[in-house]
C-alpha cells in the first residue's frame, strides 16, 4: 500500500481553538500542491535514518494515543521539503501514521476515522490548525468553511481556470507552528478575519493571492524591504500577468504564475534561498493498493 498526500500551504486563516481538539481548526483558503508526499511501510527503524518520521515523534505518539495504539510500525515519507517550512508536512506525517496504523489493527481504513486522528494530533500538538482536512480533501485552490477534520469540518475546492504553476522559496530558517501561534497570534486572527470574509465575497485564485498577500504583510511574514525588491524584480512579469500573485507564509515566499517564465523566474529568485516550482494538486489525499 502507498498513500499519496498532497502538501499544503495556507494564504491566510483563522485560528478557532475550543476545548474539544476536534472540533478545533481553522478558517481560511490555501492551495494544495502536487508532486504529492509519498508515505510508505519501511524496513527501517525510525531511529536508523534522519526522517521526517523521527522528526515529528510527538505527531506519531498524538496520532497512536488517539486509535489507542502502541506507535510499532515503521513508514517514511518521500518528499523534497522538510518540517517547519510551511507546507504542512506535519499534516502528511499524521495523515499517513494514522492510516497505516489503522491498517494493522483491520482490513478496512476509514479515512474520516484516519484523519480524526491526524487532527487530533495536529491540534494536539498545535503544529497545525486546518492542513488535516485540506490535505484529505482538497484540490487546487481550497477552502475551510467549517473547522474541524472530515466528517466535522468542510471544505470548498475552487476551480482555477488558468494554467499556472507555484514557484515556492525557502527563505531561511524555520518556524515551527507553535512559535508562530505564539508570536503571531493577535494579528493572524485580526487580518485573517479580514481576508477570509472579504475573499468570501470573490472566489477566485486572483482574490486568494490578493488577501494571501494582504495577510502576510499585515501578519510580518513579507518583510516590507523583501516585498519592494520583489515587486522591482516581477514588475514585467505582474504587468504582464505571467505572474498573477504572491505572499509569504512562515518564511515560505509563494508565488502564483503562468508556466511560460517558470525558468526565468526560478533564475531571478535562486539568491533568495531553496526554490522549488510546483503545480496545484488535482486531487487529495489517495490510497493505492
Amino acid at each position: 500500500m502507498i498513500v499519496r498526500i498532497p502538501l499544503h500551504v495556507s494564504g491566510f486563516w483563522v485560528p478557532i481553538i475550543k476545548k474539544d481538539y476536534i472540533l478545533s481548526g481553522s478558517l481560511g483558503a490555501g492551495i494544495t500542491l502536487s508532486p504529492y508526499c509519498v508515505v510508505r511501510e519501511t524496513s527501517k527503524k525510525v531511529n536508523e535514518i534522519d526522517s521526517v518520521l523521527a522528526k515529528g515523534a510527538n505527531i506519531v505518539n498524538a496520532v497512536a494515543n488517539y486509535l489507542g495504539s502502541k506507535p510499532d510500525i515503521d513508514i517514511e515519507l518521500l518528499t523534497n521539503v522538510e518540517l517547519g517550512e510551511g507546507f504542512g508536512l506535519s499534516a502528511a506525517l499524521a495523515l499517513g501514521y494514522a492510516i497505516y496504523l489503522l491498517r494493522k489493527k483491520r482490513s478496512a481504513v476509514s479515512l474520516i476515522e484516519a484523519s480524526k486522528a491526524a487532527h487530533f494530533a495536529e491540534v494536539y500538538n498545535m503544529t497545525g490548525l486546518g492542513d488535516v482536512i485540506a490535505e484529505a480533501l482538497g484540490r487546487g485552490l481550497t477552502v475551510r468553511i467549517r473547522p474541524g477534520p472530515p466528517g466535522i469540518g468542510e471544505v470548498d475546492c475552487v476551480l482555477v481556470n488558468e494554467r499556472v504553476k507555484v514557484t515556492t522559496v525557502h527563505l531561511g530558517g524555520k518556524i515551527f507552528t507553535p512559535q508562530m501561534l505564539r508570536q503571531y497570534y493577535s494579528k493572524i486572527v485580526e487580518a485573517g478575519r479580514a481576508a477570509y470574509s472579504e475573499f468570501l465575497r470573490d472566489y477566485s485564485i486572483y482574490s486568494f493571492l490578493n488577501k494571501a498577500y494582504e495577510f502576510s504583510r499585515a501578519v510580518g511574514f513579507l518583510d516590507p524591504k523583501l516585498d519592494e525588491e520583489l515587486r522591482n524584480r516581477l514588475k514585467n512579469y505582474i504587468s504582464s500577468g505571467s505572474v498573477l500573485g504572491y505572499f509569504v507564509k512562515k518564511s515560505l515566499l509563494v508565488i502564483v504564475h503562468s508556466p511560460s517564465c517558470s525558468d526565468e523566474l526560478k533564475d531571478i529568485l535562486r539568491n533568495y534561498g531553496i526554490v522549488r516550482i510546483f503545480d496545484l494538486a488535482p486531487n487529495g489525499l489517495t490510497i493505492e493498493y
